[in-house]
C-alpha cells in the first residue's frame, strides 16, 4: 500500500478534537460536547474513507482484469469523494467551536489531499487501460501458438517437397521467407502494445498488414491447413488502447 503523510494529519486532528472537547468548559456544555462528538465522528470517518480510497486505488493498479480495475477505480473515487465531503462538513464545525489549531491542520490536509487526488486520478486513468493485458496474453499465448503451428505446417510441407530435388531449394526458400515474415509481425507486436503514440501505432499496424499480405499472397507449396494458420496468426493484437 502506498504510504502518505496525510494519515498523520488525520490522527492529529482526532487527538486534538478530543483534547479540545475536554477543555471546552464555557457556554452550553451539552451543546459543545455534542458538536465535539460530531467533529470527532467526522474526523474518524474521514480517516476511514481516506484509507479506503488509497487501498482501492492500489487494487485498481494491481488488478489483472478490466472489470476489476474499473470496479476498484470507481470504489477509490467514491471514497475520495466521501473524504472531500467530510472535510467540507468538518471545517465549519471546528470553526464554530473555536478550534483554530484543528482547523489549520484540516486546511493543511485539504491542500495536500487536493494534490493527492490530482495524482491519483492520473494513476486510476492508467490503471483501467488494461486492454494491454489482454493484448499481451494474446501475443504470448494464442498468437505464439498460431505462429508455431504455421511454422510446423510449413516444415512439414517443405519436407514433402524435398522429394522433388528440382524444387527442393525453392520450397526451402519460400518456407524460410514465410516463417521470417510471421516472426517480423510478432516482433512488432510487443512495441505496439506498449506504445501510446497514435502515429507510431498506425505505422506499426501498416507494417504488420504488409507482412501479412506478403505471406498470404506468396506462392505456397504446402497443404491448405497452413493457409488457415497464417490467417489467424499475424494480427491478434492490433487493437488500439481503450478498445
Amino acid at each position: 500500500m502506498r504510504s502518505t503523510p496525510l494519515s498523520g494529519h488525520l490522527l492529529v486532528i482526532l487527538l486534538l478534537t478530543g483534547a479540545a472537547g475536554l477543555a471546552a468548559g464555557c457556554g452550553n456544555v451539552n451543546a459543545v460536547l455534542e458538536q465535539v462528538s460530531e467533529a470527532r465522528q467526522l474526523a474518524a470517518d474521514l480517516a476511514v474513507q481516506f484509507t479506503k480510497a488509497s487501498d482501492a486505488a492500489n487494487r485498481a493498479v494491481m488488478a489483472d482484469t478490466d472489470d476489476a480495475s474499473v470496479a476498484f477505480a470507481k470504489e477509490s473515487r467514491e471514497a475520495a469523494d466521501a473524504v472531500q465531503k467530510d472535510v467540507s462538513t468538518l471545517r465549519p464545525k471546528l470553526e464554530s467551536l473555536g478550534f483554530s489549531e484543528e482547523t489549520g491542520l484540516l486546511n493543511q490536509f485539504a491542500g495536500r489531499f487536493a494534490e493527492y487526488r490530482t495524482l491519483d486520478q492520473r494513476i486510476l486513468d492508467l490503471a483501467v487501460e488494461n486492454t494491454n493485458l489482454k493484448a499481451q496474453r494474446l501475443a504470448f499465448g494464442p498468437a505464439q501458438e498460431a505462429a508455431d503451428a504455421f511454422r510446423d505446417a510449413l516444415n512439414a510441407a517443405a519436407a514433402a517437397g524435398k522429394a522433388d530435388d528440382r524444387n527442393a531449394w525453392h520450397v526451402e526458400a519460400l518456407t524460410a521467407t514465410a516463417v521470417r515474415t510471421v516472426r517480423e509481425i510478432q516482433v512488432l507486436q510487443a512495441p505496439h502494445i506498449a506504445n501510446a503514440d497514435e502515429a507510431v501505432m498506425t505505422r506499426m499496424e501498416k507494417e504488420m498488414a504488409t507482412s501479412e499480405m506478403a505471406v498470404l499472397l506468396a506462392p505456397h507449396p504446402m497443404h491448405p491447413a497452413s493457409r488457415t494458420v497464417v490467417s489467424v496468426c499475424p494480427n491478434p493484437v492490433t487493437g488500439r488502447r481503450g478498445e
